[in-house]
Protein backbone atom coordinates (compact mmCIF):
# COMPACT_ATOMS: atom_id res chain seq x y z
CA UNK A 1 0.00 0.00 0.00
CA UNK A 2 2.84 2.37 0.83
CA UNK A 3 4.47 1.69 -2.55
CA UNK A 4 1.15 2.33 -4.26
CA UNK A 5 0.57 5.70 -2.62
CA UNK A 6 4.14 6.99 -2.42
CA UNK A 7 5.38 5.74 -5.79
CA UNK A 8 2.78 4.40 -8.20
CA UNK A 9 0.08 7.05 -7.76
CA UNK A 10 2.62 9.87 -8.10
CA UNK A 11 4.05 8.24 -11.20
CA UNK A 12 0.58 7.95 -12.71
CA UNK A 13 0.27 11.75 -12.70
CA UNK A 14 3.30 12.08 -14.99
CA UNK A 15 4.50 10.63 -18.27
CA UNK A 16 7.33 8.79 -16.53
CA UNK A 17 7.82 5.03 -16.71
CA UNK A 18 9.39 2.50 -14.37
CA UNK A 19 11.07 -0.88 -14.62
CA UNK A 20 8.94 -3.44 -12.69
CA UNK A 21 11.86 -5.89 -12.58
CA UNK A 22 13.64 -3.35 -10.34
CA UNK A 23 10.79 -1.82 -8.38
CA UNK A 24 8.80 -4.95 -7.52
CA UNK A 25 11.67 -6.94 -5.93
CA UNK A 26 12.55 -3.86 -3.85
CA UNK A 27 8.96 -3.56 -2.66
CA UNK A 28 8.64 -7.28 -1.88
CA UNK A 29 11.98 -7.25 -0.03
CA UNK A 30 10.82 -4.41 2.21
CA UNK A 31 7.45 -6.10 2.80
CA UNK A 32 9.05 -9.41 3.78
CA UNK A 33 11.50 -7.68 6.10
CA UNK A 34 8.69 -5.93 7.94
CA UNK A 35 5.97 -8.61 7.91
CA UNK A 36 8.06 -11.75 8.39
CA UNK A 37 11.13 -10.53 10.26
CA UNK A 38 9.87 -7.37 12.06
CA UNK A 39 12.77 -5.43 10.60
CA UNK A 40 12.59 -1.93 9.10
CA UNK A 41 14.77 -2.25 6.02
CA UNK A 42 16.26 0.61 4.04
CA UNK A 43 17.09 0.95 0.33
CA UNK A 44 20.73 0.50 1.37
CA UNK A 45 19.84 -2.86 2.95
CA UNK A 46 18.26 -3.99 -0.31
CA UNK A 47 21.26 -2.95 -2.39
CA UNK A 48 23.70 -4.54 0.08
CA UNK A 49 21.88 -7.86 0.20
CA UNK A 50 21.10 -8.20 -3.51
CA UNK A 51 24.57 -7.21 -4.69
CA UNK A 52 26.19 -9.80 -2.40
CA UNK A 53 23.59 -12.41 -3.29
CA UNK A 54 24.22 -11.92 -7.01
CA UNK A 55 27.96 -12.54 -6.66
CA UNK A 56 27.50 -15.58 -4.40
CA UNK A 57 24.75 -17.13 -6.53
CA UNK A 58 26.70 -16.65 -9.76
CA UNK A 59 29.58 -18.68 -8.36
CA UNK A 60 28.01 -21.38 -6.18
CA UNK A 61 24.71 -21.95 -7.98
CA UNK A 62 25.74 -21.56 -11.61
CA UNK A 63 29.49 -21.73 -12.23
CA UNK A 64 30.28 -24.60 -9.86
CA UNK A 65 27.16 -26.50 -10.94
CA UNK A 66 28.50 -26.79 -14.49
CA UNK A 67 32.19 -26.88 -13.61
CA UNK A 68 32.94 -28.86 -10.41
CA UNK A 69 36.66 -28.17 -10.86
CA UNK A 70 36.03 -24.60 -9.68
CA UNK A 71 35.32 -26.01 -6.22
CA UNK A 72 38.36 -28.27 -6.25
CA UNK A 73 40.68 -25.41 -7.26
CA UNK A 74 38.85 -22.64 -5.43
CA UNK A 75 42.00 -21.55 -3.62
CA UNK A 76 43.44 -20.15 -6.87
CA UNK A 77 40.24 -18.61 -8.29
CA UNK A 78 39.67 -14.97 -7.24
CA UNK A 79 35.93 -15.11 -8.05
CA UNK A 80 35.44 -17.93 -5.53
CA UNK A 81 37.12 -15.93 -2.79
CA UNK A 82 34.94 -12.94 -3.66
CA UNK A 83 31.81 -15.13 -3.56
CA UNK A 84 32.78 -16.49 -0.12
CA UNK A 85 33.27 -12.95 1.13
CA UNK A 86 29.78 -12.05 -0.13
CA UNK A 87 28.26 -15.08 1.60
CA UNK A 88 29.91 -13.99 4.85
CA UNK A 89 28.46 -10.50 4.37
CA UNK A 90 24.97 -11.96 3.94
CA UNK A 91 25.39 -13.98 7.13
CA UNK A 92 26.30 -10.77 8.95
CA UNK A 93 23.16 -9.16 7.55
CA UNK A 94 21.03 -12.04 8.88
CA UNK A 95 22.73 -11.66 12.28
CA UNK A 96 21.78 -7.98 12.26
CA UNK A 97 18.13 -8.85 11.64
CA UNK A 98 18.18 -11.42 14.46
CA UNK A 99 19.81 -9.01 16.91
CA UNK A 100 17.35 -6.24 15.97
CA UNK A 101 14.48 -8.61 16.77
CA UNK A 102 15.97 -9.57 20.13
CA UNK A 103 16.46 -5.93 21.07
CA UNK A 104 13.00 -4.87 19.86
CA UNK A 105 10.85 -3.96 22.91
CA UNK A 106 7.66 -3.96 20.81
CA UNK A 107 7.66 -7.40 19.25
CA UNK A 108 4.60 -8.41 17.26
CA UNK A 109 1.99 -10.59 18.94
CA UNK A 110 1.53 -12.46 15.69
CA UNK A 111 3.38 -15.64 14.79
CA UNK A 112 5.97 -14.06 12.51
CA UNK A 113 8.67 -16.15 10.87
CA UNK A 114 11.45 -14.65 12.95
CA UNK A 115 9.48 -15.40 16.10
CA UNK A 116 9.16 -19.03 15.03
CA UNK A 117 12.90 -19.23 14.34
CA UNK A 118 13.94 -17.54 17.57
CA UNK A 119 11.51 -19.37 19.86
CA UNK A 120 11.63 -22.84 18.31
CA UNK A 121 11.52 -25.87 20.59
CA UNK A 122 14.43 -27.76 19.03
CA UNK A 123 17.38 -25.86 20.55
CA UNK A 124 18.35 -24.56 17.12
CA UNK A 125 22.00 -23.40 17.09
CA UNK A 126 22.68 -19.76 16.29
CA UNK A 127 24.29 -20.59 12.94
CA UNK A 128 21.25 -22.60 11.89
CA UNK A 129 18.94 -19.71 12.78
CA UNK A 130 21.03 -17.46 10.54
CA UNK A 131 20.89 -20.05 7.75
CA UNK A 132 17.10 -20.33 8.09
CA UNK A 133 16.75 -16.55 7.83
CA UNK A 134 18.87 -16.42 4.69
CA UNK A 135 16.96 -19.23 3.00
CA UNK A 136 13.63 -17.53 3.71
CA UNK A 137 14.90 -14.22 2.33
CA UNK A 138 16.33 -15.91 -0.77
CA UNK A 139 13.16 -17.89 -1.40
CA UNK A 140 10.84 -14.94 -0.87
CA UNK A 141 11.82 -11.59 -2.28
CA UNK A 142 13.35 -12.45 -5.66
CA UNK A 143 10.87 -15.12 -6.74
CA UNK A 144 7.80 -13.14 -5.67
CA UNK A 145 9.11 -9.82 -6.96
CA UNK A 146 10.06 -11.22 -10.36
CA UNK A 147 6.76 -13.09 -10.71
CA UNK A 148 4.82 -9.87 -10.06
CA UNK A 149 6.98 -7.86 -12.45
CA UNK A 150 6.71 -10.51 -15.19
CA UNK A 151 2.93 -10.53 -14.76
CA UNK A 152 2.72 -6.75 -15.10
CA UNK A 153 4.87 -6.78 -18.25
CA UNK A 154 2.80 -9.54 -19.86
CA UNK A 155 -0.44 -7.74 -19.02
CA UNK A 156 0.95 -4.57 -20.60
CA UNK A 157 1.73 -6.58 -23.73
CA UNK A 158 -1.80 -8.05 -23.77
CA UNK A 159 -4.16 -5.09 -23.13
CA UNK A 160 -7.32 -7.13 -23.73
CA UNK A 161 -6.34 -9.59 -21.02
CA UNK A 162 -5.48 -6.68 -18.72
CA UNK A 163 -8.88 -5.10 -19.30
CA UNK A 164 -10.66 -8.40 -18.58
CA UNK A 165 -8.72 -8.78 -15.34
CA UNK A 166 -9.47 -5.21 -14.27
CA UNK A 167 -13.19 -5.72 -14.84
CA UNK A 168 -13.09 -9.01 -12.98
CA UNK A 169 -11.37 -7.47 -9.95
CA UNK A 170 -13.98 -4.68 -9.83
CA UNK A 171 -16.88 -7.13 -9.60
CA UNK A 172 -18.58 -7.96 -6.32
CA UNK A 173 -17.89 -11.68 -6.75
CA UNK A 174 -14.55 -11.99 -4.96
CA UNK A 175 -14.32 -15.74 -5.57
CA UNK A 176 -14.52 -15.32 -9.34
CA UNK A 177 -12.13 -12.35 -9.40
CA UNK A 178 -9.55 -14.16 -7.25
CA UNK A 179 -9.78 -17.20 -9.50
CA UNK A 180 -9.22 -14.98 -12.54
CA UNK A 181 -6.19 -13.37 -10.91
CA UNK A 182 -4.73 -16.77 -9.97
CA UNK A 183 -5.09 -17.98 -13.55
CA UNK A 184 -3.36 -14.87 -14.87
CA UNK A 185 -0.44 -15.34 -12.48
CA UNK A 186 -0.25 -19.07 -13.30
CA UNK A 187 -0.04 -18.28 -17.02
CA UNK A 188 2.63 -15.67 -16.30
CA UNK A 189 4.64 -18.29 -14.41
CA UNK A 190 4.28 -20.68 -17.35
CA UNK A 191 5.50 -18.19 -19.94
CA UNK A 192 8.19 -16.53 -17.82
CA UNK A 193 9.05 -18.80 -14.89
CA UNK A 194 11.38 -17.27 -12.30
CA UNK A 195 13.63 -20.33 -12.33
CA UNK A 196 13.61 -20.55 -16.13
CA UNK A 197 16.71 -22.73 -16.37
CA UNK A 198 15.49 -25.00 -13.58
CA UNK A 199 17.71 -26.39 -10.89
CA UNK A 200 20.64 -28.77 -11.09
CA UNK A 201 20.49 -32.24 -9.55
CA UNK A 202 23.19 -34.86 -9.12
CA UNK A 203 22.02 -38.28 -10.34
CA UNK A 204 22.20 -40.75 -7.45
CA UNK A 205 22.12 -43.80 -9.74
CA UNK A 206 22.14 -44.70 -13.42
CA UNK A 207 18.94 -43.82 -15.31
CA UNK A 208 18.05 -45.50 -18.62
CA UNK A 209 15.32 -44.12 -20.89
CA UNK A 210 13.90 -45.21 -24.23
CA UNK A 211 14.09 -42.41 -26.80
CA UNK A 212 11.25 -43.27 -29.16
CA UNK A 213 12.11 -40.87 -32.03
CA UNK A 214 15.61 -42.29 -32.40
CA UNK A 215 14.70 -45.83 -31.24
CA UNK A 216 17.66 -45.98 -28.88
CA UNK A 217 18.37 -45.92 -25.18
CA UNK A 218 19.61 -42.84 -23.37
CA UNK A 219 21.75 -43.33 -20.28
CA UNK A 220 22.20 -40.72 -17.53
CA UNK A 221 25.09 -42.09 -15.46
CA UNK A 222 25.33 -41.88 -11.70
CA UNK A 223 27.10 -38.68 -10.65
CA UNK A 224 26.00 -36.69 -13.70
CA UNK A 225 24.65 -33.17 -13.24
CA UNK A 226 21.12 -33.00 -14.64
CA UNK A 227 19.29 -29.78 -15.51
CA UNK A 228 15.71 -29.58 -16.78
CA UNK A 229 14.92 -26.03 -17.95
CA UNK A 230 11.40 -25.20 -16.79
CA UNK A 231 10.86 -22.80 -19.65
CA UNK A 232 11.34 -25.63 -22.15
CA UNK A 233 8.76 -27.84 -20.45
CA UNK A 234 6.36 -24.90 -20.08
CA UNK A 235 6.47 -24.18 -23.81
CA UNK A 236 6.07 -27.76 -25.02
CA UNK A 237 3.72 -27.71 -28.03
CA UNK A 238 2.70 -31.31 -27.23
CA UNK A 239 1.25 -30.14 -23.92
CA UNK A 240 0.12 -26.54 -24.45
CA UNK A 241 -1.85 -25.15 -27.38
CA UNK A 242 -0.11 -22.04 -28.74
CA UNK A 243 2.64 -22.68 -26.18
CA UNK A 244 4.65 -19.63 -27.17
CA UNK A 245 1.70 -17.27 -26.72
Amino acid sequence: KQWETEFLEKLADTDATFDPSIELPKTVFKSIMEAAFEYESTPEDFHFFTSNFEVGAREFIFRQAVNPLRKAFSFVIPEVWAARKCCSAMQDFAKKILMAYRENPNKSEHNTLIKAIENNHHDMPEQQKIAELLVLIFAGFDTTGCTLSNTLVLLAQHPNEMKDLQQSLLRDDSTQSHDHLKRVIAESQRLLPVGAIGSARLAGRDFIFDDEPSNRKVVIPKGATVILPQITAHRDEAVFEDAQQ
